[in-house]
């Protein structure tokens, strides 16, 4: 069964990304998302299936939260 990717949740925890983007095809107000500023570390991405990739931002929690763990290793 494909799932479908909601682009307004993080395809890793599922809550908002608040994903900049996707308020602006729903508004029009043409801002940049805050993942656009962020570099995102391409190992978090990696945990997600290939079929949600570039399909959805990761939230900034889980950004955070990566790189806290990646911290105490």
């Amino acid at each position: 069964m494909i799932q479908k990717v909601d682009p307004s949740r993080c395809p890793l925890c599922g809550e908002v990304n608040v994903c900049a983007q996707v308020v602006t095809e729903n508004s029009g107000s043409g801002q940049n998302c805050w993942c656009m500023q962020e570099k995102v570390p391409p190992a978090l991405l990696e945990k997600l299936p290939e079929s949600h990739r570039n399909l959805a931002c990761v939230c900034q929690a889980c950004v955070a939260a990566y790189r806290v763990e990646q911290n105490k290793a």
